[in-house]
C-alpha cells in the first residue's frame, strides 16, 4: 500500500488504565529505503509511513504516550503502533519479541 490513507479510527494505550480514543487520522505510506536482497536479483522495497494527523474527534487532547490505532483498509481491520512524543506522532517499529 502505498500513498495516503486517512479516515477515522480507534486509537487505544498501551498502558492502564486502557484509553480509547475515536480519532480522524491522516498516513501516508511511500517507499522508504531500496534494499537488495543478498539471494536474489530483485529489490525489497520498504514502506515507510509518516503521520500527518490524528485527532480525537470530539477536538480533546490526547495525553502523550504509546497507543494502538486500529483502522479500516481495504475491507480489513489494520493496526498500526504510534507514539506521541511533546505533541508530535511517530510510527514505532516492534521487535518481534515485544509485545503490546
Amino acid at each position: 500500500m502505498e500513498g495516503i490513507q486517512e479516515g477515522t479510527g480507534s486509537l487505544e494505550s498501551k498502558w492502564g488504565p486502557k484509553d480509547k480514543f475515536d480519532v480522524s487520522y491522516s498516513i501516508i505510506f511511500q517507499s522508504g529505503l531500496v534494499q537488495p536482497l543478498p539471494a536474489a536479483p530483485n529489490v525489497l522495497k520498504l514502506l515507510k509511513p509518516i503521520v500527518n494527523h490524528i485527532r480525537f474527534v470530539d477536538g480533546r487532547e490526547i495525553p502523550d504516550g504509546e497507543y494502538k490505532l486500529y483502522y479500516p483498509n481495504e475491507g480489513n481491520q489494520k493496526n498500526l503502533y504510534l507514539r506521541k512524543y511533546q505533541g508530535g506522532w511517530e510510527v514505532m517499529i516492534l521487535q518481534p519479541f515485544q509485545t503490546w
